[in-house]
């Protein structure tokens, strides 16, 4: 078959999806159409609706298991983002130990584990650094669709490129050369198991509640419809203890998909912490956010490792006309076998408050905010406008206690972080700013004004290369940002007047100023 038509492509995406669960947009056309055109040769099927129909009969999981091979990516490293890892040895199993005690085995998962190299990395951290919980102590599983990757896997042998970030004491201790390649040590691979797996699927004696107490996911939620995905988050909540962690790719966050974790920050990385009954397996601190904890000593570590203040002040005092509020993305599943949504019921209606905004009557629009009904958890938007409203009436301190209840209501509001960036800026805690500006920008990278404020904080400590990159980024960013978040985030500047800040401060710091 030398075409495929335009429909049939459709369709197959849409197949894709329902079977696998992964997303592909239409500049994808061409490669499905490339894989459809291979996959209809190789079965024998007459045409492309033999072929999207035999993909919902009973024995289509071997012809899946092939598509997985051919749609799915699968190259990665050992000790891939190494600071995971460093948070898995020094924070993580210490306290899934402590929440464990003697009773039972510490379970480890490594969802989309490819060809092995993730959790044959969490075997020899854990076998170097963590020596007193043995192969007995603990169970580590790696599951994939995709069947060629797997037996790559329980094979062990990799190329020089797969141990390009590996240290020196793991390939000491654990590899033997071969022609060709690396063969993995048997005592490493005898500690993981391996599974086929197809995470869009339901699996109910894979997420048995409370049986897990890490997952690394990392680098495979992003591959998923929305949907998909966040059945497949709600199912790692319902399989993690009380406490457990959860790992994503450094590109990936659960904002939108899930308000059932705390949000962790140490070791200059961002992972996630189930959350369970207060009081129970839980390391969060009093705004439901976790702190930067300072690293270890480098020798020691796992793996090696205009004017801008007046500006500051203009964003904590902003008169900006303010047209509308960002609206949080909510996904919607309707699956009965999966929680509803965590989000609360529609917001309230803010226009009062937003038209007083307007007029910059701030008593006034926090009167309207607290004139609104009760009876019902605080709505997100209507926290975060108290909170832009207590910085324009220069209230920072109580700008910040309200940004500490949205917090603990919503970990993983980026707005609320870069107002709490803001206020702790003007407390004369700049550490305490860019934490919270980072987070912003981690839950958000397209955001632009934590990228301008953490350039302007890097300037003021001389960091001028630092600055460039940030500030430069934030050039980028502003071209395309939501005006209505502009609007109110902005400190009174529209969109080209912050471009223009932004080129001007890039001119100082370049020295052409």
């Amino acid at each position: 078959m030398s075409t495929i038509d335009p429909r049939s492509v459709d369709g197959f995406r849409t197949k894709i999806a329902q079977r696998l669960g992964l997303l592909f947009d239409e500049s994808k056309n061409d490669f499905l159409a490339d894989i459809l055109r291979q996959r209809i040769g190789s079965c024998g099927h007459k045409s492309p609706d033999a072929y999207l129909q035999a993909l919902d009969g009973w024995d289509a999981r071997r012809e899946l298991g092939k598509l997985a091979e051919s749609l799915t990516v699968t190259e990665t490293y050992f000790f891939r983002n190494a600071d995971h890892f460093r948070a898995l040895v020094e924070i993580v199993m210490p306290d899934r130990c402590s929440a464990r005690g003697k009773a039972g085995k510490l379970k480890l998962l490594s969802a989309g584990c490819a060809s092995g190299e993730e959790p044959f990395s969490m075997a020899m951290t854990l076998d170097r650094h963590i020596p007193s919980i043995g192969p007995g102590d603990v169970e580590i599983r790696g599951i994939d669709l995709n069947p060629a990757m797997l037996m790559r896997a329980k094979a062990g042998i990799y190329s020089t490129w797969a141990l390009r970030d590996a240290p020196a004491w793991a390939l000491e201790r654990h590899f033997n050369g071969e022609s060709g390649g690396y063969r993995l040590s048997e005592g490493v691979r005898s500690r993981v198991g391996f599974e086929e797996r197809n995470l869009a699927e339901t699996n109910e004696d894979l997420w048995k509640k409370a049986s897990l107490d890490v997952i690394f996911c990392r680098n495979v939620l992003m591959y998923f419809v929305p949907e998909i995905a966040a059945k497949i988050v709600s199912r790692m909540h319902t399989a993690l203890a009380p406490g457990g962690f959860l790992f994503l790719g450094h590109a990936e966050t659960l904002r939108g998909l899930s308000n059932a974790f705390h949000l962790c920050h140490t070791h200059n990385t961002f992972y996630y912490q189930a959350m369970g009954p207060p009081g129970v397996g839980s390391t969060k601190d009093s705004l439901g956010y976790r702190s930067a904890i300072p690293l270890s000593d480098p020798q020691t570590e796992l793996i090696p490792p205009g004017n801008a203040d007046d500006w500051i002040q203009a964003i904590q005092k902003s008169s900006e006309k303010i047209a509308s509020l960002e609206t949080r993305s909510r996904i919607q599943s309707n699956a009965s076998s999966d929680p509803a949504p965590p989000y609360p019921t529609p917001a309230s209606d803010l226009t009062g408050a937003l038209d007083l905004l307007r007029g910059e009557r701030y008593p006034e629009a926090m009167e309207a905010l607290q004139k609104l009904p009760q009876g019902h958890a605080p709505d997100p938007d209507a926290l975060l406008l108290r909170a832009v409203l207590l910085i324009n009436m220069g209230q920072r301190t109580e700008a910040e206690n309200v940004c500490g209840l949205l917090l603990a209501a919503d970990e993983l509001n980026a707005g609320a972080h870069y107002v709490m960036a803001l206020c702790r800026d003007h407390a004369g805690d700049p550490t305490g700013a860019e934490d919270h500006d980072r987070t912003a920008v981690y839950l958000d990278a397209s955001f632009a004004m934590p990228w301008l404020h953490l350039g302007l904080l890097s300037k003021r400590r001389s960091g001028k290369s630092e600055a460039l990159r940030y500030l430069t980024q934030t050039l980028a960013l502003l071209t395309r940002e939501d005006s209505s978040r502009i609007l109110l985030f902005g400190g009174g500047f529209g969109r080209e007047s912050l471009i223009e800040l932004c080129r001007s401060e890039i001119r100082n710091l370049e020295g052409k100023g």
